[in-house]
């Protein structure tokens, strides 16, 4: 008995010495912290889930800077450290450093990027604006109306977005400096609250929001960029610039939320007026509307001036949507890596193609760039459904949107009176322009119709009150000829 009694004593003991032990591990991790620091709740906690360590000797160091390599290995740790495969594009990352992995994912999910001249900047400290941004692209780029921060144009949104999510929190402990270094305190306290936000909302049931899902109750698409953007719209092609205006400003009188031009066009300047007058009559604001332009085969050489050159004309801080016109392989792959670039600057907040026609030359481009296009803008119409193309794009995410959506000049009426679509419009009490609209709709197509006739407009806007069937659906989709009105 004594010798039992003796064993469980020695028992308790251990237990009780156990208990104490992870309990002052708990309370106080690190040797410079007491525990009641601001940030030592956030510091033990990523410590104890292998997220965020010290820097050895048991010491946290609150005021030491963090490299970019270390911050990557931070949201590759907070991701679970997923399998990845291929290499970085960057020179000064070592394929068999302690931060590969981590930089490889980040890159190919599209959360870091490089400090410009192929280089990643591994040694380099982490700013406060790089750290909201990363976080920010984690959380699939939600989108935020840029406000007065004192940031870098392409951390802008990111900035407001972690302020509206309570993620900057100004006090005496800590006000946040954009372009200052930040320290591994700040970037603790931010990544804690991050993954708590995170863990918040996956308990919350969850809205619909599959990429690339039409949702015709909003009249939208969530993009593959993670913006979304509106199904149906006006096209400018052949607009003069004061028609533009014109078109643009009932359009969205009309309830119209999407405008497509391009510079090739000639009437960016109008379509920036037409959006102003909007603006200042209060119909809309700026961040209502999606603004789409492209960039000519001619400007792929100096993209970069072709995206300010577009900016300027329309009169706008960013573009939602930037597309190159026309496949062009001397040189598109340049010219689309200059509106990645500008993604990064903030200046263009989609990018996508238009005209490529062959999955092989939609590959050819993809597979030479980093972000994948969020939308290929083709000649879709009844009687060229682009079905091969749709189905191949759908693997990237990649929405199709039409132009020509009615058949184009000269070719209109062709549709407008077939026989099928006439004899549905007449069903329905509705016209054979806004029956092909509706079917764009339906079937997937974001759709883009053109008029300098303002009771046209309003016409093409007046879709919303009918559904076709899935009878007169496949009706429709059996007028498929693979026939194109265009050669371009």
């Amino acid at each position: 008995m004594k010798h039992g009694r003796k064993l469980f004593l020695l028992a308790l003991t251990g237990v009780m010495l156990l208990s104490l032990s992870i309990s002052a591990l708990a309370v106080d991790a690190y040797s410079d912290m007491t525990g009641s620091e601001w940030y030592a709740e956030a510091a033990n906690q990523l410590r104890e889930q292998g997220i965020m360590t010290g820097v050895g000797g048991n010491r946290f160091d609150a005021n030491g800077t963090f490299t970019r390599a270390q911050l990557a290995q931070v949201l590759y740790n907070m991701a679970g450290k997923p399998a990845v495969n291929g290499e970085d594009s960057f020179t000064d990352t070592e394929p068999d450093a302690w931060y590969a992995d981590a930089i490889l994912w980040a890159s190919q999910n599209r959360i870091v990027d490089g400090i410009g001249g192929g280089l990643y900047g591994t040694e380099k400290s982490t700013t406060q604006e790089q750290l909201v941004t990363m976080l920010w692209r984690d959380a699939g780029r939600p989108s935020a109306a840029a406000g007065a921060s004192g940031a870098s144009s392409w951390a802008a949104e990111a900035v407001q977005w972690a302020r509206n999510s309570r993620l900057i929190q100004d006090n005496t402990n800590y006000t946040f400096a954009p372009t200052a270094a930040a320290t591994r305190a700040q970037i603790a306290v931010l990544v804690a609250r991050y993954m708590e936000s995170k863990n918040a909302a996956s308990e919350q049931p969850q809205a619909k929001t599959d990429t690339g899902v039409f949702d015709l109750e909003s009249g939208s698409v969530l993009l593959n960029s993670g913006h979304t953007m509106p199904i149906l719209g006006i096209g400018t092609y052949a607009l003069s610039d004061s028609q533009a205006e014109n078109s643009v400003y009932w359009a969205l009188k009309a309830g119209f939320r999407l405008i497509d031009t391009a510079r090739i066009y000639g009437n960016e300047s109008g379509v920036g007026r037409g959006i102003q007058r909007a603006i200042n009559e209060g119909i809309v604001t700026r961040e209502d509307i999606f603004v789409t332009t492209k960039m000519w085969t001619s400007d792929f050489g100096n993209g970069a001036a072709a995206i300010n050159a577009s900016l300027n004309r329309l009169g706008l801080d960013y573009i939602d949507l930037m597309i190159l016109h026309h496949s062009q392989p001397s040189n598109d792959v340049q010219a689309y890596q200059a509106m990645e670039k500008a993604v990064e600057e903030g200046k263009l907040r989609s990018i996508g193609l238009s005209n490529y026609y062959e999955p092989a030359d939609f590959d050819r481009l993809v597979n030479a760039t980093t972000i994948k296009p969020a939308l290929l803008q083709n000649e879709t119409q009844p009687y060229h459904q682009s079905k091969t193309m749709k189905e191949h794009i759908a693997q990237y995410g990649t929405v199709m949107e039409s132009w020509f959506p009615l058949g184009g000049r000269g070719n209109t009426q062709t549709l407008f009176n077939d026989s099928t679509i006439s004899a549905i419009a007449s069903a329905h009490g509705k016209s054979s322009a806004q029956v092909i609209i509706r079917w764009h709709l339906q079937a997937g197509n974001i759709c883009i119709p053109g008029s300098s006739n303002e009771q046209h407009i309003i016409e093409d806007h007046d879709v919303w009150d009918f559904a076709l069937s899935a009878d007169e659906m496949a009706q429709l989709t059996a007028l498929d000829k693979n026939q194109r009105f265009a050669n371009y």
